[in-house]
């Protein structure tokens, strides 16, 4: 018996060419909003605000807002308040910030220039000031030492330090916090007491001796707490100590 074998008939279809696109489906229903997360712990209060009263000296002459003693001269030249003493015994020559009075918590500092005279006064901050012999002094001499006094009894006597640059440029600093009091020449921290004989008072520029020393840039942190807050200078109000920008 034959066997027929039938030929396969393959067929190859040829794709055809794309029909036309659709019109886009309506958009669909939005899903439910999440829930809101919990609120985040409350940031860390931020420091008490601070004052800093500032004197540069730029002008001809020291003004109504500061008061100076009877003994003494006090010239403003080349930028800097001179205060020469006649060194007439047991008087010094002062100025004050009348602005910058009663103060409780606070930091002082000034640029000084021994210029000429005997080395062996004292040139100083009177701080917590209340009134004749009644205030700190913290000062140096030319002679390079120093000594910090509660009215006109030394508290730390004449102290040699390598800190102090003789018959030139000095800066002295003190911080009043409470009755905690830090001491500075040029950035060094060189004594701290605690001590609550005066716990406010005003601030001044003070020379002793037949001398003559400059002073510029002084700067008066005033703190409205208790407590020293390191702020940055350009976050803290500032308030001139005189001149035309003098600010209530």
């Amino acid at each position: 018996m034959k066997k027929i074998l039938w030929p396969l008939l393959l067929i190859i279809a040829c794709e055809g060419p794309a029909g036309p696109t659709g019109p886009q489906g309506e958009q669909g229903v939005p899903g439910d909003q999440g829930l809101v997360g919990e609120t985040g712990p409350a940031g860390e209060q931020g420091p008490p605000g601070a004052t800093l009263y500032y004197d540069d000296f730029e002008r001809a002459s020291l003004g109504a807002n500061w008061i100076t003693s009877t003994e003494g001269q006090f010239i403003i030249r080349d930028g800097m308040l001179e205060i020469t003493c006649s060194g007439t015994s047991g008087y010094i020559a002062v100025a004050r910030p009348e602005k910058a009075q009663n103060l409780i918590d606070f930091q002082i500092e000034v640029d000084t220039y021994w210029l000429s005279g005997v080395t062996n006064s004292s040139y100083s901050i009177l701080f917590r000031d209340s009134g004749s012999n009644q205030q700190y002094r913290w000062g140096i001499n030319a002679n390079g030492s120093y000594i910090l006094l509660d009215g006109i009894t030394p508290i730390e006597d004449w102290t040699s330090s390598p800190f102090i640059y003789k018959q030139g440029y000095n800066r002295l600093k003190v911080v009043c916090i409470g009755s905690s009091i830090d001491c500075y020449i040029s950035g060094i921290l060189i004594g701290s007491l605690t001590d609550d004989t005066y716990s406010n008072g005003g601030v001044a520029l003070a020379v002793g001796g037949s001398q003559t020393v400059a002073f510029d840039n002084l700067k008066i942190w005033v703190w409205e707490r208790n407590q020293l807050w390191k702020i940055a200078d350009s976050q803290r109000p500032l308030k001139y100590l005189a001149g035309p920008a003098l600010q209530e």
